[in-house]
């Protein structure tokens, strides 16, 4: 079965039936919280796995990508208000807005 990939930029919620795997690549500042269901919950470089039930949420706080399964069919909340960008998504940023200033203008 392919893992579902989850960017949290874009995604505030996730659905997963019984069986279903999703990832998150870079989750430092991601939280998940558990609307209904079972999910468990594995972080790399992480000696215990973490299950969560309704009500309950954990806020990632590594780089390492995770990894959540259902162990019942489940719903969760993910919120990434936290994420900061990466160096190449700053370097874009500068980048973009110093083609977008006005002929003439000075630094």
């Amino acid at each position: 079965m392919p893992t579902i990939q989850i960017d949290p930029r874009f995604a505030d919620h996730l659905t997963l039936r019984q069986t279903d795997v999703a990832s998150i690549a870079r989750p430092a500042g991601v939280r998940l919280t558990c609307v209904s269901g079972i999910a468990w919950v594995t972080q790399g470089h992480q000696s215990r796995d973490l299950v969560l039930y309704p009500g309950r949420s954990l806020l990632l706080d590594r780089r390492k990508p995770v990894y959540i399964s259902a162990l019942q069919s489940c719903d969760l909340r993910v919120q990434a208000s936290r994420i900061r960008p990466t160096a190449l998504e700053r370097m874009a940023a500068l980048l973009t807005g110093w083609l977008r200033r006005p002929a003439g203008a000075t630094a």
